[in-house]
């Protein structure tokens, strides 16, 4: 993208957060030196202004419908569109492209006063959005290809100097509820999605959420706790060595050559640096 078009782009996206005064000063800001300015021209761009402000709110809502499916459902269709619509307003987007928008809203949703309710029962809502955010981010994860021969060093190289490398978009998210659960259980189109929450929640059930990208589709999966050491540490930067003292610390018996050939066909790990 030019810098030209890029800085016209910001220039829209701060016009269509103005307020009324602020909207009419910047149009009349706009005109030539040398033209008249009238409430007729003004009127005419702010008109123009506040169409495109509303279609851009429509858009905003249809952008994290896509990237939220999950919490759209368990918020319902009314309160997920006043939730979009707030969350433009209070937290707009930066860039023209609106896919790289809507990573706040996690965090955005205890910030909603006719939401605290329903947060305060199904407290869940929070990390649900913040998987489904995850899972966003691994689709439109750069490209990456199986790097076969770089698994030939883990038989030549001291481990405290190799590290591996996940597929792009690799997340983990830790969560005192089943996540995993509740967004799988939207996929397969469950009709009461809070009621399988109950019905795990009462079970004790807290789940660490595995993302990653296979080819050019996201995946999820729920991983246990070696597991997760050991994927974590990675992400943090850790050699190989580091990370297996990691998983080791939470299962004595993890098997990494298991779990290396499971990662590898699943398409979660794709070489060895």
């Amino acid at each position: 993208m030019s810098a030209k078009l890029a800085a016209q782009q910001t220039a829209l996206l701060d016009l269509l957060h103005l307020n009324t005064i602020d909207l009419i000063a910047s149009c009349a800001d706009s005109m030539p030196a040398n033209g008249h300015i009238s409430l007729k021209n003004s009127a005419s761009a702010l008109r123009g202004l506040r169409a495109y402000r509303a279609n851009a709110q429509e858009l905003s809502v249809q952008a994290l419908q896509a990237s939220y499916p999950t919490l759209q459902q368990l918020l319902g269709e009314e309160n997920f569109s006043h939730l979009a619509q707030d969350f433009w307003q209070a937290m707009p987007p930066v860039r023209g492209d609106l896919a790289q928008w809507g990573g706040e809203l996690a965090a955005f949703l205890s910030q909603v006063p006719a939401l605290q309710a329903l947060l305060a029962e199904h407290a869940y809502l929070p990390d649900v959005a913040r998987v489904e955010w995850a899972l966003h981010q691994a689709a439109t994860a750069s490209d990456a290809v199986l790097d076969a021969e770089s698994f030939q060093r883990l038989a030549t190289q001291d481990p405290a100097q190799l590290r591996l490398q996940f597929s792009p978009g690799c997340a983990l998210l830790r969560s005192a509820y089943p996540v995993v659960a509740l967004v799988k259980l939207h996929d397969a189109r469950a009709s009461d999605l809070h009621g399988a929450a109950r019905e795990q929640i009462s079970n004790g059930e807290a789940q660490t959420a595995l993302i990653w990208r296979r080819g050019f589709r996201p995946m999820l999966e729920r991983t246990d706790a070696a597991s997760a050491a050991l994927i974590e540490a990675t992400l943090d930067g850790h050699s190989l060595s580091q990370a297996l003292d990691a998983a080791m610390a939470q299962a004595a018996d993890f098997d990494f050559s298991a779990w290396l050939s499971i990662s590898v066909q699943t398409g979660l790990l794709i070489g060895v640096r």
